[in-house]
């Protein structure tokens, strides 16, 4: 009965009262004109809250936590341009409409029901979390000069276009249905890109002058041991091919030759023996 209860009125929401926020509040703290003190740290989760728009009038807030909730609109958050940190982790968000909040750095909006990202721009964003949704398709990320994170794992992106944004230092797209790898040419300072659980046939697309050094494309699509020629130019120190097609007819000696800069393949060292072989 209880459950049935808490079911109900998960379905009819919850909507964000003053004493509610006033219980979250934290963070005293000088308002960035400096004419007085305010809170800047609202920690609000798992409150099953539909409504927010009581928080509209706290444009101090710097850090917001509402993951765990039912939140389907972001409304409330509109003005306030001092956000540094927003977690919506957790929530029915289908889609983002925010507009450019210039001091925004971490934006978690994992696990939602967000299908598409149109277009998201904040000048001084580094993290962006949007794993665990259902994206097919990104527009342009290019609004986000300063992005080093981006973290896409769990969607059904079929391209990496709109994902080649220069800044990234990391990037995660395992468990989509990406079938290659063009789109990634500008991304040039990732040193680890695990693309395992794609549909990928083709690994043409990636930057030579590139820092990249670890690979991971297990559990792909690639036809024939002719693909991974396309790897050639890279500086690659770890790769991972396991289960593909092409290992019916694998030949070690024959990927080491393409790609001599390998240490270690399918998660085991390469022996020195093995490379002179090659």
């Amino acid at each position: 009965e209880a459950a049935e209860e808490r079911s109900g009125e998960e379905e009819a929401g919850v909507s964000l009262t003053k004493d509610d926020i006033k219980t979250s509040l934290k963070g005293l703290s000088k308002t960035i004109d400096g004419s007085g003190y305010a809170f800047t740290i609202a920690e609000l989760p798992g409150r099953g809250l539909t409504d927010i728009k009581e928080l509209q009038g706290y444009v101090h807030l710097r850090y917001v936590n509402l993951s765990g909730n039912l939140i389907t609109e972001l409304d409330a958050l509109s003005e306030m341009n001092h956000l540094l940190s927003i977690d919506l982790s957790n929530n029915r968000l289908e889609n983002v409409k925010l507009p450019a909040l210039e001091f925004l750095q971490i934006l978690d909006l994992s696990r939602n029901r967000i299908k598409e990202i149109q277009e998201l721009a904040f000048p001084m964003l580094t993290k962006l979390i949007l794993s665990q949704n259902q994206i097919e398709s990104i527009g342009k990320l290019d609004g986000n000069p300063n992005l080093k994170h981006l973290d896409l794992v769990e969607n059904q992106l079929t391209s990496c276009e709109g994902l080649g944004v220069s800044s990234l230092e990391q990037l995660k797209l395992r468990a989509n249905k990406v079938t290659g790898l063009k789109g990634l040419e500008n991304v040039v300072h990732v040193t680890e890109l695990d693309m395992s659980e794609n549909a990928i046939e083709s690994l043409a697309g990636l930057n030579p002058e590139g820092k990249l050094k670890t690979l991971i494309v297990a559990n792909n699509q690639i036809p024939t041991m002719e693909a991974l020629e396309a790897l050639g130019a890279l500086k690659l120190e770890n790769l991972d091919v396991r289960e593909n097609p092409m290992m019916e007819n694998f030949e070690k000696p024959k990927l080491i030759k393409t790609i001599p800069s390998l240490s270690s393949l399918n998660g085991e060292p390469l022996t020195a023996e093995e490379k002179e072989a090659a």
